[in-house]
């Protein structure tokens, strides 16, 4: 299989098996490797907090006393241990991180542990991360800093502080209606190694690991994942999808090469059902930033590009420097992310500079205003800017 931006050519899709609205296709890898190892962390129920710069008097003001000046408060429910070389990764349950000195933070019931970034270093040779938070930290990234230019539109506090708060929901995987069913009773193919997640045979998420090993122990964390809400909504669709993954014919079968003959036919067509629904995913241009570096391993975090009228997805990958995809992981933003992300790189695009934005955007400048306020961006505008945008519409 192969899609010339993630380099899965060594990736074969198996029958995909239904449950409900979803849709579950293996990912058969034909060359298992060996030189790199992913193993779970496991935080049980807990919180975990991120280094990140938010020295927003909005959340200074909520911090508790014994809070650092900077965080970044996500659910953390596992993180994965990345071992390169031979030696085969150890798996840490109930692992206890704390922050320096050894102390642990309470939030109400929760337990809180500090984690200094979203990838570490733990040794020379083992990585941790957290799955999908160096995707969605990307994300929230873009475009953070706000105005370069000191606009008179903009309040003080975008012009100090930039887009801090930047906040996006999400929903556990638990919570989509038959993913945990599948999960639980669905067969794990002999050389699986990732797993693509369909939801009303719309893609919600791909997972690849390097070894098949791994992926048995990876399996059931998808559920511990995040998807976007529209997800949700597609898990109570009650019609079961059709069944796009073609059976092999058996008339007309008269010698080994009749058999091989049908066999590579019937593989295609398991090719050309992923193909063409992951297309949103796999047929688009991506935009890429390299992380970090480990010998031949690359990790990298990527989105594509923004377009909202189509699906749109940002994940997290480690590349070998021949092009194979070691790791994979992605995640389906909803029609509103997309909008609110788009609306940033336009207005990014121009300088932040509103009636250039708007022109870009065939709107008007008050009606950019109003969009601005509606996706949540209406804190970085003067309130005389807001108001009279306001005004405006009334009238």
């Amino acid at each position: 299989m192969s899609s010339g931006l993630f380099g899965l050519d060594g990736l074969q899709p198996a029958p995909a098996q239904v449950w409900g609205a979803v849709r579950l296709m293996p990912l058969v890898q034909t060359r298992p490797i060996d030189d790199l190892r992913i193993d779970p962390l496991a935080f049980g129920e807990a919180f975990g907090l991120v280094g990140l710069d938010s020295r927003d008097p909005l959340l200074a003001s909520q911090r508790p006393e014994d809070w650092p000046e900077t965080v970044y408060a996500s659910y953390i429910p596992h993180a994965y241990v990345i071992s390169f070389g031979k030696r085969q990764a150890e798996a840490v349950w109930g692992g206890r991180l704390k922050k320096s000195g050894g102390k642990k933070l309470d939030l109400g019931p929760f337990k809180v542990r500090l984690l200094h970034r979203m990838m570490k270093k733990d040794c020379r040779d083992r990585w941790r991360i957290l799955p999908l938070h160096l995707a969605m930290e990307g994300f929230l990234a873009l475009h953070f800093a706000g105005p370069a230019i000191a606009w008179q539109e903009y309040s003080r506090q975008a012009l100090t502080y930039g887009l801090s708060p930047r906040i996006e929901g999400s929903i556990s995987g638990r919570a989509i209606r038959g993913l945990e069913d599948a999960l639980r009773v669905f067969e794990i193919h002999a050389g699986q190694v990732g797993m693509a997640v369909f939801v009303a045979d719309a893609l919600a998420a791909m997972m690849v690991v390097s070894h098949p090993d791994d992926y048995r122990r990876l399996h059931r964390s998808l559920v511990e994942d995040f998807f976007c809400d529209l997800m949700l909504h597609y898990g109570l669709y009650s019609q079961v999808p059709e069944d796009l993954c073609p059976r092999m014919r058996t008339e007309g079968i008269r010698s080994l090469a009749d058999l091989q003959s049908a066999f590579s036919s019937m593989r295609q067509g398991w090719h050309d059902a992923f193909s063409l629904l992951a297309e949103g995913l796999l047929e688009r241009t991506l935009s890429m930033e390299t992380v970090n570096k480990a010998g031949p391993h690359r990790l990298l975090r990527f989105v594509t590009r923004l377009d909202p009228a189509r699906e749109n997805h940002i994940g997290e990958s480690i590349v070998r420097e021949d092009g194979r995809v070691e790791y994979l992981k992605t995640y389906r933003l909803s029609a509103a992310q997309t909008r609110r992300a788009h609306l940033l790189q336009v207005l990014a695009e121009h300088g932040w500079h509103l009636e250039d934005a708007a022109g870009a955007l065939n709107e008007t400048r008050r009606s950019l205003t109003r969009r601005m306020e509606n996706a949540g961006f209406g804190y970085l505008l003067k309130e005389n800017v807001r108001a009279a945008a306001r005004s405006r519409r009334r009238k």
